[in-house]
């Protein structure tokens, strides 16, 4: 990062410097780095370069919990992308940027009526137009549509949270997605329609997910899905059943080794 800093690779490494900073658990050198990072490329009115340094601090405010300081930087970041004669998709990232954020604080009412607007927006939209783009058409949608199923889901909007969800699964279906990551997708169907007393399709759509993730050898998928078969039995009021799937869950969660979602199964199984 220190031999490239004035190259035009330079920015790119200065990121992943602080996003590396920020795993190992220097908060505080990650930031101080990406506020230098933005600070030097708008004072040389390098918009482009500002745009990306905003963007992994507010990923890094909000990974700290500062949504407010968050919300206030994605405005600027925003003024970047613009200045920086980005096209209408590089632009949307900053809306589905301040949208994630705006959830975060609970105040989904207001990224539900946002997303209404940006599907609108993003379906007259053609995928390649003259200006320059900063991130796949694909990427924007998907990630927007996403933002707003799980507005849905914290407002137990259950309907709108499915049609969400498969809106954005046909966006992967259009693009050619692999098996799995359709799989992963559709899996996010269970809990709505447990929510909704549809209990059968549930059923089916996490036996089909269960089925791929083993044929793709995903731990963490399989993790995940145990879990929810365990909340389906749970919800039909089979508590060995449950306790038999969350204790199947738990093994794969321990081969990933994340500790929220190993915390997330004891306390499952322990209810």
């Amino acid at each position: 990062a220190e031999r490239t800093r004035d190259t035009p690779t330079g920015a790119g490494i200065a990121l992943v410097l602080a996003q590396g900073l920020r795993l190992t658990g220097d908060v505080e050198e990650a930031e101080r780095l990406l506020r230098d990072e933005l600070a030097r490329h708008a004072a040389a009115e390098d918009h482009l370069g500002a745009s990306a340094a905003a963007s992994s601090l507010v990923n890094l405010l909000v990974q700290t919990g500062r949504l407010k300081a968050a919300l206030a930087l994605v405005h600027e970041k925003g003024d970047h992308t613009r200045r920086a004669g980005l096209g209408p998709w590089s632009e949307l990232v900053d809306r589905g940027q301040r949208l994630n954020i705006l959830g975060l604080m609970g105040r989904n009412a207001e990224v539900l009526d946002e997303v209404g607007k940006l599907r609108k927006q993003m379906d007259a939209l053609p995928e390649k137009g003259e200006l320059e783009e900063m991130a796949s058409p694909w990427n924007v949608r998907e990630a927007t549509l996403d933002v707003g199923r799980a507005a849905a889901i914290r407002l137990a909007r259950w309907e709108l949270a499915l049609e969400l969800g498969r809106e954005i699964l046909r966006s992967k279906e259009r693009r050619g997605a692999g098996a799995l990551e359709r799989a992963r997708t559709r899996f996010n169907e269970y809990g709505p329609l447990i929510r909704l007393g549809r209990r059968g399709e549930a059923r089916a759509l996490l036996d089909d997910c269960r089925a791929v993730f083993q044929s793709e050898g995903d731990s963490d998928s399989l993790g995940r899905v145990y879990s929810a078969l365990a909340d389906l039995e749970d919800a039909q009021g089979r508590p060995d059943e449950a306790v038999h799937f969350e204790e199947a869950a738990l093994q794969y969660k321990y081969l990933t080794s994340e500790p929220d979602s190993i915390a997330g199964s004891h306390n499952n199984l322990a209810n």
